[in-house]
């Protein structure tokens, strides 16, 4: 008798112990089912992002009109941080082109001779650290969740490690490069002030393309009575995580 109360006795835990099993299942279940059907937390909410930026400018010193604007280059690694909402901090380093283009007189006046002008280029090849204010709209623009309206402000210290005269050759290719590093400056920190848009890719990662405007403090001439100011414009495109 004893026996079989026990063997019921047992029965009957095991089967609590089922029970329970297939409670704890049914809950697993149902939380992965809301957690499927609740909407994930938007990427354009994050505190913390790293990623890479690219810079597609227009570069020239101010004061001369025998400058004009030439197309330059950048690139490099970049930080952002919310400290709040939509209020944050930015962070870099950057390899970046700047300089000038310089008019030349042209004699001949025919096409593609060798003094036609617009050949000839100051190019600064630069390290730089930006820093930036952030800020990102609280909420989607053009109707969307998926694009939010970016601004930022901030300065760029930079170091100018080498200045080349560059006068292009379209002929053959052979450009006569000849540096000018003692000509020109070696730091200036711009002021920086950029407006674009920041957007979800995926809720994975996060692409910025903003417009960039940059003017530079100090001047860009050293041992020479020449005055002027490094100035940029241009497109800059960033893919953050």
């Amino acid at each position: 008798m004893k026996k079989w109360l026990f063997i019921l006795f047992l029965m009957g835990f095991l089967g609590q112990l089922q029970a329970q099993d297939n409670k704890t299942e049914q809950k697993t279940a149902l939380e992965k089912l809301q957690a499927d059907t609740l909407p994930k937390p938007s990427i354009l909410d994050k505190k913390f992002y790293w990623g890479f930026a690219f810079v597609n400018a227009w570069t020239s010193i101010s004061n001369s009109s025998d400058y004009f604007y030439k197309p330059s280059l950048g690139g490099g690694l970049r930080m952002d941080y919310y400290f709040a909402k939509n209020l944050g901090l930015s962070a870099g380093f950057n390899f970046q082109q700047r300089g000038t283009g310089i008019l030349t007189p042209d004699t001949e006046k025919s096409l593609g001779n060798a003094d036609s002008t617009h050949r000839l280029r100051v190019r600064f090849n630069c390290l730089d650290f930006p820093l930036a204010v952030v800020y990102r709209s609280p909420k989607g623009i053009f109707g969307g969740k998926g694009v939010r309206l970016f601004l930022s402000a901030g300065t760029t210290p930079q170091f100018n490690f080498q200045s080349n005269r560059v006068f292009i050759s379209a002929e053959d290719g052979f450009h006569d490069i000849q540096d000018q590093s003692k000509d020109y400056y070696v730091f200036d920190a711009t002021l920086d002030a950029s407006a674009g848009f920041l957007i979800n890719a995926g809720n994975t990662s996060t692409f910025l393309v903003d417009f960039l405007a940059q003017f530079g403090g100090l001047n860009a001439y050293r041992n020479s009575d020449l005055s002027g100011k490094n100035r940029l414009f241009g497109i800059r495109m960033a893919w953050l995580f």
